[in-house]
Parts: structure tokens; C-alpha cells; sequence
């Protein structure tokens, strides 16, 4: 394990400095007092969701539509932001993934172990990156996966426009998927009716969002590191991970590195290799503690759980270990190791992370953090553009054979 890998979010030192930014990763909810930087965004989204039990909010990748949801919208419910429910909501987050409804009512049995009551307080669903739907689409299991899809946009919108039990939902979703929302009418006028788009941090937003957690962290850090990562952040809105990704590593470094009498420095920063190289870096530390056998593996795990889309847009494939063990051609054991390796304490490039999920299981969907991993670490780029054009190769052919039977060649 490199020296900066040695220290976890949230996990104290000696003296009580604990590192603050989570990597790629989104911020949980136990993690909100660590979220600078969106003040006043939540409360918009809450007065939209106040007002029509409904809200979608809508970003680029990496604008940071969780975090929001998790560190400003819900935190602010639980203190009783919609009058009628007091603090007492109870909070049900859901993904699409591979399996809609069943991973809806898998949540809801989760939360608090028990059914929903006619009596039961306001009840808000959380439904995060919506886009997931779109993405299943286009998988194996076509026909059925559709079917489920319509199903659970029905599902939603009855359970918002249902008395019984008051129910608010909030869908985070990625905007380049929004032109997919145009086959659900109804699904389309409540999203016009009631969106958030996710506004681009201003600088001084930015500026919050490094020195708040570098204070609530027990650390410092130089006003000349503060101004370059501003500078290297530019106004490009999907750097935020990035940039989190970026901290987090030259934070462990500093820590491995220094006695904690002077502040996080540009020397730290460049040894973890900038915004430009830390996330490929840290990847490709990861990728070089693999066997030779393991490497190849590798590269079959991240081709099945990335892809490129007609439009040449990055997709994430999150996949059951099974699914990805058949098309790696490998044991599940062997492929166990190569994704612990990615997602162990300290490194959030996979997911579910080894914290919450310390044993991954047959059935145990994996997924890469996020899509800023297919674009910056070489490695995957190489890889994703290879599975890319083996792909396009294969239609060809196959488009060729059909025309010959056809008689057209």
C-alpha cells in the first residue's frame, strides 16, 4: 500500500486529524458537517419539493447531485423543514440499478425493518441517479428490463399522486440522459413542472468546499495550495470528484509525510501528481499490485463494467459478480481479490466500498464510483476504447452477414 493510501476518510490520527474528503465517491449523509460549498441550493430544492412532493434534480456528471441530496436536502428535512412533518420523516434512497422495483422494495423493507403504515409519518423516496433506467435499457435481457422500467415509472408517479400516505420523491439524474425521460408523458411534465438544475460553483464556492473540511478535519492548509487547486479546477463542473480525489490523496500525504507543523503545501500536491495525473496514478499503484494473471483479469472486470455509448459518451455497466465473472471467463475467487484491491480502505474506485460491504457475494452488483475514472485514468481509456471498437468491428460483421443473406452483397 503507498503512503498515501494509508490513511481513510474519517478515521482519526493520534492527535485527531482525520481526513476529511471521500475520493471519487459521493459524501453520505453522516458526513454533511464535511459539505461546504452549495449553501441556499437546498433549500431551492426544497421549496420545489415542498410545494409539489416532486423535484428532479438535474446535473452534469460530477456536479455533485448526491452529495447535494445526501449532506443538504436531508439533513435540513430531518430538522422539519415541510411544517406538517415535523423532524419525523422517514427517508427511503434507492438506486435503479439492474433490477428497479425489486431494489425499491428492497429498501423499503430496509428502512427501519418494517412496512409502511396508513399511519406512518411523511415518507420521502429517494431515487439516485435515475439515469440507471437508461442504462439497463440497452443491456442483455432487453425486453424484460423494459417492461420493469415502465412498471417502475408507474409505480413512482402513483405513489406521488396517491393520499393515503403522503410520499415526496426526489430523482437525482445526469442531464445528458434527460432527452431519455421524452418516452414517459407523464414522467416528462412533472420533471418540466419541477426540476433543479444543479448551478457551477463560483469560485468562492469552490474555496469553501477545500479549506471547510480542511478546518473541520483538525488541518491546514497554504493559501498558495488553495489558489492552484482553484486555478487547476478552472470552470469545468465535472472536476469536482476530481478534485475531492485530488485532496483526499494529497491529505494522506501530508499526513505520512509531516509532523503536522506545517500546513499542507504544493509539495504535497505535486507528489500525489497533481489534478492532472493523481487519479491515474493512484489507479495504476493499484493496478501494479496485481499478479500478471490478475492483470488481465483486470482489464476484462473494467471493459464489463464500462462501455461507450453511440454518441461516444462514457457509461457506467454496474454488473452482479456472477454476470461479470461469466464474461470475464474466471472463477468468482479469483475475480474477488483484483476488486477488493480497487475499493479497499483508502481508494473508492468500486463500489460498494469494502467498509460497507465487507464480502462481496455471487449476487453482489459492482460498479466503478464514477465516470470520471473512464476519463482520466490511461489505463481504462485504452481499455474502454478497445472494447469500443471490437464492438463497432462485431456490428459490421454482423450487419455485413445479414446483407449477404439478403442478398444485397
Amino acid at each position: 500500500m503507498s503512503n498515501t493510501d494509508t490513511h481513510n476518510l474519517n478515521v482519526a490520527t493520534e492527535n485527531g486529524v482525520f481526513n476529511p474528503f471521500p475520493g471519487l465517491r459521493p459524501f453520505t449523509i453522516e458526513e454533511s458537517h464535511l459539505f461546504f460549498g452549495r449553501e441556499g441550493q437546498s433549500d431551492e430544492v426544497l421549496k420545489l419539493l415542498s410545494s409539489n412532493r416532486f423535484v428532479g434534480v438535474i446535473g452534469t456528471s460530477g456536479s455533485g447531485k448526491s452529495s447535494l441530496m445526501y449532506c443538504g436536502v436531508v439533513p435540513i428535512l430531518y430538522g422539519g423543514f415541510i411544517a406538517e412533518a415535523g423532524s419525523d420523516w422517514r427517508i427511503v434512497t434507492t438506486r435503479p440499478g439492474g433490477g428497479p422495483i425489486g431494489n425499491l422494495a428492497e429498501a423499503l423493507v430496509k428502512s427501519e425493518g418494517k412496512d409502511i403504515s396508513r399511519d406512518e409519518l411523511l415518507l420521502q423516496i429517494l431515487v439516485d441517479q435515475f439515469e440507471e433506467l437508461f442504462r439497463f435499457k440497452k443491456t442483455g435481457k432487453e425486453t424484460k428490463y423494459i417492461d420493469e422500467t415502465i412498471a417502475f415509472v408507474k409505480l413512482l408517479l402513483q405513489a406521488i399522486s396517491q393520499t393515503d400516505v403522503p410520499i415526496y420523491m426526489v430523482l437525482t439524474m445526469r442531464s445528458d440522459f434527460i432527452g431519455e425521460c421524452a418516452q414517459f408523458p407523464e414522467l416528462t411534465e412533472m420533471i418540466n413542472d419541477s426540476h433543479y438544475l444543479i448551478p457551477q460553483m463560483t469560485r468562492e464556492d469552490l474555496r469553501q468546499a477545500v479549506i471547510g473540511p480542511v478546518s473541520v478535519g483538525g488541518g491546514q492548509i497554504s493559501s498558495h495550495l488553495v489558489q492552484q487547486l482553484l486555478n487547476d479546477i478552472g470552470d469545468n463542473p465535472d472536476q469536482l470528484p476530481i478534485l475531492q480525489h485530488s485532496l483526499m490523496r494529497t491529505w494522506n500525504h501530508w499526513i505520512a509525510n509531516n509532523d503536522g507543523a506545517e500546513p499542507m503545501s504544493m509539495d504535497n500536491y505535486e507528489a500525489i501528481g497533481t489534478m492532472e495525473m493523481a487519479l491515474s496514478q493512484h489507479a495504476n499503484e493499484a493496478f501494479d499490485e496485481l499478479t500478471e494473471k490478475q492483470k488481465i483479469i483486470c482489464q476484462a472486470v473494467f471493459r464489463t463494467l464500462t462501455e461507450k455509448g453511440n454518441d461516444n459518451r462514457g457509461i457506467r455497466h454496474p454488473t452482479a459478480l456472477h454476470e461479470i465473472a461469466s464474461i470475464a471467463k474466471a472463477d468468482e475467487k479469483d475475480i474477488i481479490p483484483i476488486i477488493d484491491t480497487f475499493r479497499k480502505t483508502g481508494r473508492t474506485f468500486l463500489v460498494p466500498s469494502i467498509e460497507n460491504t465487507p464480502v462481496i457475494q455471487s449476487d453482489t452488483i459492482v460498479d466503478i464510483s464514477h465516470e470520471s475514472l473512464m476519463r482520466i485514468w490511461n489505463k481504462l481509456i485504452v481499455w474502454v476504447d478497445e472494447e469500443g471498437y471490437a464492438v463497432q468491428m462485431y456490428m459490421r460483421l454482423s450487419e455485413a452477414a445479414m446483407m449477404f443473406q439478403m442478398g444485397s452483397i
